[in-house]
């Protein structure tokens, strides 16, 4: 048994082979899958933002603008 590894895209139920595995056509295979979920790779930690106001002069209006 062979193993080989590479990644696609399913495509309404349809895993397309890279066109160097055309040699697997009309072959039996035993597949395994394992999905790869992106956004868990993207998440970030952000700690709470601080600011020092001490020398900043500005009403409670200014500090309330968007």
């Amino acid at each position: 048994m062979q193993a080989l590894e590479f990644e696609t895209d399913v495509e309404n139920g349809t895993i397309f082979l890279p066109k160097n595995l055309g040699m697997l056509n009309d072959k039996h295979v035993k597949v395994v899958l394992m999905t790869c979920d992106h956004s868990s790779y993207n998440k970030k930690v952000f700690s709470t933002p601080t600011l020092k106001t001490k020398h900043f002069s500005f009403s409670r209006d200014e500090a309330n603008e968007r």
